[in-house]
């Protein structure tokens, strides 16, 4: 009886692992499921290169079966071929690019599942590719002013950028992956020159690949005019002007101390003015206003006309006694007049001050009437005059004039009776 149940329970538990297939082959492997679709993957999860873009998948099945793709963030990069079929088949995974990272890899899972519900999980995998880099433009030129352009970096890599100057900066220094960088330029200020091009060194974190890109910016060529390139000055003191158009920065210099400038330097318009002091000297003199730009150089002489000494007329003598007499006559002078008088003398014909008697009087105008009395004269006398005026220039004589003093005998101006 023993025997018999042993047979009859052996009989059972062969019947029931007709029914149970056992479906090995991916990591992902289910436990056994009771139908009849038998379903292995001998090749389980695979890796194809960064560069690479194929691989294979080996099932063996003895029912029909599908594969679907569960994309993630890196997208639908892989192509299944064939994507579906029945019994045994070796599936070609091909990715649509090199994997566009040098810097991580990418992965894709695929399902494959029979139409009795058996599935296996198989995950691709596409390592980090070799790193790339360009870059474009490679050259960058600005013009003086102050302003932004880009370049465009096209790479699957980490990159960082050297040459980092003053006068620009970027919007970024380090990135990953492909980036427009923009440069923004300060204003070059110089009239006289251009930038020392800066070089940028991007550069790849692993590989070192390298690219540069030169900066380049431009001098301000400025202009500069002036409105005269001579003066005529008057020998008193005056102001002139020169009018600067333009928009250079300008420098001016004056060679003479007596034309001298209200303002040396500046930028763009401006009048500048030169003022010219006395000229009390009996000569035409000349100045050089020197007028410099980065771009343009000018001379603008200055002449400044010859003083002249005051100038005398109508001397008359009047008012003749035994004594003395009036002397008057008319001044006229370009500077005013400090001293004004009668030079006089009975023996010299031409007297001066130098030599000869005197009478002045002091004064402050540049025109005017004198009239001086000489007294302490000899009577019946012959006496040369010459009056005089004298003013910063110098001193200027009238021509000589005579006259005689009355006599000593009673005559019109004595008191013949002193006793009434």
């Amino acid at each position: 009886m023993k025997n018999v149940f042993r047979n009859l329970f052996l009989l059972l538990t062969l019947c029931s692992m007709l029914f149970v297939t056992s479906c090995g082959g991916g990591d992902d492997e289910d436990g056994p499921v009771v139908n009849s679709d038998i379903l292995n993957v001998e090749s389980g999860n695979i890796t194809i290169g960064g560069d690479e873009l194929t691989g294979t998948i080996v099932i063996t099945a003895n029912c029909h079966w599908t594969i679907q793709k569960q994309t993630g963030s890196d997208g639908d990069w892989l192509v299944v071929n064939p994507s579906e079929g029945t019994g045994n088949a070796t599936v070609m995974v091909t990715a649509n690019s090199a994997n566009p990272s040098s810097v991580d890899n990418r992965k894709m899972t695929l399902v494959i599942k029979t139409d009795g519900g058996i599935s296996r999980s198989i995950i691709v995998t596409q390592t980090i590719a070799s790193e790339t880099l360009t870059v474009s433009p490679e050259t960058l030129t600005f013009d003086y002013h102050a302003g932004m352009k880009e370049f465009h970096i096209t790479s699957n890599a980490n990159w960082s950028i050297a040459g980092k100057q003053d006068w620009f900066t970027l919007s970024a220094y380090a990135g990953k992956g492909s980036q427009t960088i923009q440069v923004n330029v300060q204003e070059n200020s110089s009239e006289t020159s251009a930038r020392i091009p800066a070089t940028l060194v991007i550069t790849t974190e692993n590989s070192k690949l390298r690219k540069d890109v030169t900066i380049n910016q431009e001098y301000h060529q400025s202009t500069l005019n002036v409105s005269t390139t001579s003066i005529t000055a008057s020998a008193p003191t005056a102001a002139y002007t020169i009018q600067l158009n333009g928009d250079a920065s300008w420098t001016a210099s004056s060679n003479q101390s007596w034309a001298k400038l209200e303002q040396t330097s500046g930028k763009g318009d401006a009048t500048l003015t030169v003022k010219c002091e006395d000229n009390t000297t009996l000569f035409e003199r000349t100045a050089v206003i020197n007028i410099e730009s980065a771009s343009n150089k000018y001379s603008v002489s200055v002449t400044q006309a010859a003083a002249t000494l005051p100038e005398i007329t109508d001397v008359k003598v009047s008012d003749t006694n035994k004594e003395g007499a009036t002397v008057t006559f008319n001044y006229t002078s370009m500077f005013p007049v400090t001293e004004y008088g009668i030079c006089y003398s009975s023996t010299n014909h031409m007297p001066d001050k130098v030599t000869d008697a005197y009478k002045s009087q002091t004064g402050s105008a540049q025109q005017g009437i004198a009239s001086i009395q000489l007294t302490g004269l000899k009577a019946g006398t012959t006496y040369y005059i010459r009056a005089y005026a004298m003013s910063a220039v110098g001193i200027q004589y009238s021509n000589s004039i005579s006259f005689v003093t009355n006599d000593d005998w009673p005559g019109g101006d004595d008191n013949v009776t002193p006793g009434l």
